[in-house]
């Protein structure tokens, strides 16, 4: 009945884990983001190779910092005229830049309404035109306000309903074309923008400088298109670093999107749910080089064709084939918190999304990086049950309940560093569930480890029930430390069965009282079981005047008919001692004994409610009736030929004869052993 209780609360703990998992859902949630943070800070501490970040050093970031207001305030010579810098002054930086033939030049500051609303020829708006005018590589940022997501009621949507911006947001679509029925979800719509001068968004490439933020602030995923909705028309706007990705490799085409991805050309981006991927970090702050775009200016205003930075002086084709990325970098401009780093800048995030798109896109890329993808739950639920069945498995086939945990522990172990060889792996690149799968995990092994200790326990009470006073006790020590291994059944195995009675025992009982004799008799049994032990050897039970012991069982031995038969002759030596100890009218006891090898059944026999454990068949019949023999041989010790040929290159035996015994047609040939001539 307790047997019962103590499953169905086992059962139900077991329901209530699983069930508190569930609960806490979002609590997991959280783990589960927080644990794809730490493997893409391990991927890129410990896994990323040289030969995958190809790209870097194509990437240049002219910062607008600290040290750029500082330096132009110690060169009154290049008289920037105004702080921050004016838009003739953009004209003049893009001019010198594109001397070196830059890929493109990607302007992460949004050139928001005229700067001289006179709109005269001069005007430092028109001369920027003008300049962006001449190249087709300059992208210009821009940002989005009010996704759809915002409520009509909340005070940034209010604000801009009553705003009516005259400009279009960018000179036309992107070329997108829906292969499914998929379409971009709410979460890419936006009803507002910046007001950019539509000078400046007719002559240059436009693109969103949005970034997308995580409920906790941390940037993980990047977003290459939006959906903007002006005035019911529908325009498809690229993000700035997926503009500076088109305008790097020349492609103004179609854009195939389908449920999974956008492809187009030899490229192919995957799309998540919300539309975006994951970012593949490449580095941590400072990774990309870093230039101040004060630098740049002196270089201009002095000599023209060249700019000087760290005493190293740098001609301005140090910029061709090279992305150019302005952005803000100074104290108190934006920064953000990423799955590798907290801090990066805007440029920073920029880059290592151009390098995703450059590196990791283009599909015949031989140093490709694979994009971060989730694992389908599907094959997630397929890999946790098959390490869910190998706990489960070592549970079941373990022996030693200590190696079951210690295995379990190696087989959750393995499940995370298949986690990580998924996730890091250029070439898989498989985000499979971590901190969920490892609690199911922790689970199974604590109910695994749990059964099994209560299996050893069940089984060492067994043992000890059955084995606890007829074995020596380190047969019984050895029975209990791989309990597990024993398995209490019935089998035929080789035996060697010992009978040890007493001599003359009826006649001894008619002449002494019963307290004495049975005192006598517990004297001799003692003996025999001090040597039975010594040789391990198992006592089956006490049948009045006799013993019966064998051995073969539980633990078998290749000297069990040696350790029988010298188990035997030191009982019969012990007990003559004894007896010369006593007095001379003190009542004295002997022993015949008989041994016999072969097959016998061994296991439990009876009921459901008494048990015996012990051996059956003709090899224990045998040896009972040649204890009957012994009287008429006139020896304390008889052999049968079986155990002979077990023992005869150890033992000297004197051959006594054939013997047919009671009830049985066959004949069995004994043999004495000489008293104390036996060798170790």
């Amino acid at each position: 009945m307790k047997s019962h209780l103590y499953k169905l609360l086992f059962s139900i703990f077991v329901l209530f884990l699983l069930i508190l998992s569930f609960v806490f859902s979002k609590f997991f949630a959280g783990l589960e983001t927080f644990s794809q943070d730490w493997k893409q800070t391990l991927e890129l501490n410990f896994s990323k190779h040289n030969d995958y970040n190809n790209v870097r050093e194509k990437i240049v970031i002219l910062s607008i910092d600290d040290l750029t207001s500082f330096d132009l305030s110690n060169h009154p010579e290049v008289n920037i005229k105004r702080w921050p810098l004016g838009r003739d002054m953009w004209g003049e930086i893009i001019d010198f830049l594109e001397k070196g033939k830059p890929a493109t030049i990607s302007i992460a500051i949004p050139f928001q309404n005229y700067e001289d609303i006179t709109h005269s020829a001069s005007s430092s708006d028109l001369k920027l035109a003008d300049t962006l005018e001449k190249y087709d590589n300059v992208i210009l940022g821009t940002i989005l306000n009010t996704p759809q997501t915002v409520t009509k009621d909340s005070p940034m949507t209010v604000l801009m309903d009553k705003i009516d911006n005259s400009y279009v947001p960018l000179r036309e679509s992107l070329n997108v074309n829906f292969v499914s029925d998929r379409e971009f979800g709410d979460d890419v719509n936006y009803f507002s923008y910046l007001a950019i001068p539509p000078i400046f968004v007719d002559s240059s490439s436009i693109g969103y400088m949005n970034l997308q933020r995580e409920y906790d602030s941390v940037i993980r995923y990047s977003q290459p298109i939006s959906r903007i909705i002006d005035k019911s028309i529908v325009y498809y706007m690229p993000s700035f670093p997926f503009a500076t990705f088109l305008k790097y490799i020349g492609y103004e085409g179609r854009l195939n999107i389908d449920k999974t991805k956008m492809s187009f050309k030899n490229y192919s981006i995957p799309l998540n749910k919300g539309a975006d991927n994951y970012v593949n970090w490449n580095g941590m702050s400072r990774y990309y080089n870093f230039i101040p775009l004060s630098k740049i200016i002196i270089g201009m205003k002095t000599t023209g064709r060249s700019f000087e930075y760290e005493k190293i002086k740098y001609p301005v084709e140090y910029f061709k084939g090279k992305i150019v990325i302005i952005a803000p970098t100074q104290t108190n401009s934006n920064t953000h918190d990423t799955a590798i780093y907290q801090g990066l800048t805007d440029a920073e995030v920029y880059a290592n999304i151009i390098q995703n798109y450059i590196n990791d896109a283009q599909l015949d890329n031989p140093v490709r990086t694979k994009f971060l993808r989730e694992m389908p739950a599907a094959m997630t639920i397929a890999i946790v049950l098959f390490f869910v069945l190998l706990i489960v498995l070592n549970a079941l086939y373990s022996k030693i309940s200590l190696l079951t945990f210690f295995n379990s522990i190696l087989i959750i172990l393995l499940y995370l560093f298949l986690d990580l060889f998924l996730f890091s792996h250029p070439k898989i690149r498989l985000d499979m569930p971590l901190v969920h799968p490892l609690y199911l995990l922790s689970i199974t092994l604590f109910c695994s480890y749990l059964y099994v200790l209560i299996d050893e326990n069940t089984k060492k009470k067994e043992i000890v029930g059955i084995f606890g006073k007829f074995v020596a006790d380190n047969v019984l020590d050895r029975l209990l430390k791989n309990s597990r291994n024993f398995e209490l059944k019935t089998a035929h195995k080789n035996v060697s069965v010992m009978f040890c009675d007493v001599t003359n025992f009826t006649s001894i009982n008619e002449k002494y009282s019963v307290d004495l004799v049975v005192e006598k008799l517990n004297e001799v049994f003692t003996i025999a079981t001090e040597k039975i032990f010594k040789y391990q050897g198992t006592i089956d039970k006490f049948i009045g005047d006799a013993v019966m012991a064998y051995w073969g069982d539980p633990i078998s031995d290749p000297k069990d008919a040696m350790n029988a038969v010298k188990a035997a002759v030191e009982i019969i030596e012990a007990i003559d001692d004894f007896n010369k100890s006593l007095p001379e009218k003190e009542l004295k006891l002997d022993v015949k004994i008989a041994i016999n090898t072969g097959e016998a059944l061994v296991g439990c026999i009876g009921t459901d409610k008494i048990v015996d454990y012990t051996v059956l068949g003709d090899t224990v019949n045998i040896a009972s009736r040649m204890t009957e023999i012994c009287s008429e041989f006139n020896k304390k010790l008889l052999i049968s030929e079986a155990t002979y040929e077990a023992v005869k290159n150890i033992i000297q035996a004197d051959y006594t004869g054939n013997i047919k015994l009671k009830g049985k047609d066959i004949q069995v040939a004994l043999y004495a052993p000489k008293m104390g001539e036996d060798d170790d």
